[in-house]
């Protein structure tokens, strides 16, 4: 194909790369073909260079998974050769601000959506999100601007919520999915949330290795036997949207999701996670059919009221 470069070339889905043999069955899908190649060839290729483009610039982002937030440091460098150094840090925030919808765009693709598919995957195969995601950028927050007294470099911050806005948008189902019900009698009780601990490498499930879990926006819960106990199409749409499948923690004090699993959660360790990326659960199937039994409890799995310990 040209205008793509070979070094995208090599990664592009199998249905652009072989793009001659599809015939197009209608004007949607024809549209929806163009925008896939215009989004491999020009967009993505684009924004890949970004930290590149100028050595005076640095990037510096991490996903905030206990806040929901991308949290996103640009720093650039200021020239202080003239005597006017208030003027220097204004214009560097100035071209800070003009380079941040790209930034951020860029530092987006990277947020992983679910155990198989990265944000930048979804947009290769759903490339009508463009637009929304570039308008998405612009709503980042301006956490501070402050110069480094060591060197001369303008850090500027930001802070972007992926809830409910990016979660939203890509909870399409309008009635949730029936849940997998256990019919027969289980112990337990009437629960207020669940919290299912993973703090530590576990095996992956069908892999020779052991990982951490990675979180992701919607993940999977599945027991031993890889029966889905919760996920995006599952819940309900309005608490797909407003929380994601589950909240995630590294320590123990669960007082700040008290809202989400209330005073009395149910509490199960994982066994092993699952997927590409490990950010699915797996949990013994005996807790699963507490969980599946009571209709309590699948209304907890249908609002996302879980905390991922990890």
């Amino acid at each position: 194909m040209r205008g793509c470069s070979s070094g995208w070339r090599m990664n592009l889905p199998i249905q652009v790369i072989e793009m001659k043999h599809i015939i197009p069955d209608s004007p949607a899908a024809a549209l929806r073909l163009l925008l896939l190649v215009i989004m491999t060839c020009f967009v993505l290729p684009a924004l890949l260079p970004l930290h590149s483009l100028n050595a005076q610039m640095g990037v510096d982002s991490s996903m905030d998974w206990e806040n929901g937030i991308l949290r996103v440091t640009v720093s650039r460098t200021v020239d202080d050769r003239g005597y006017n150094l208030p003027a220097a840090l204004y214009s560097a925030e100035l071209e800070i601000e003009r380079r941040l919808p790209d930034i951020l765009f860029r530092e987006l693709l990277n947020v992983q959506v679910d155990s198989w598919n990265s944000l930048e995957d979804t947009l290769r195969n759903e490339p009508e999100l463009i637009s929304f995601i570039e308008n998405l950028s612009a709503t980042a927050e301006h956490v501070s601007v402050r110069p480094d007294p060591s060197v001369p470099v303008l850090h500027s911050s930001y802070a972007l919520e992926l809830y409910p806005r990016l979660s939203g948008e890509l909870v399409r189902h309008g009635n949730s999915f029936p849940m997998n019900e256990v019919l027969q009698w289980q112990p337990g009780s009437d629960y207020s949330g669940i919290v299912i601990y993973a703090g530590r490498e576990l095996p992956v499930h069908g892999e020779q290795r052991s990982a951490a879990l990675e979180p992701a926006l919607f993940p999977v819960i599945y027991d031993e036997n890889m029966r889905v106990v919760a996920d995006k199409n599952r819940l309900d749409p309005e608490y797909a949207s407003r929380w994601g499948v589950a909240a995630y923690t590294r320590g123990f004090d669960e007082s700040e999701h008290r809202e989400r699993i209330g005073d009395n959660p149910y509490r199960i360790i994982a066994t092993s996670l699952f997927g590409i990326t490990p950010s699915d659960p797996l949990i013994p199937p005996a807790d699963a059919d507490v969980l599946l039994y009571s209709e309590n409890n699948r209304r907890l799995l249908r609002e996302g009221r879980i905390l991922i310990i990890y």
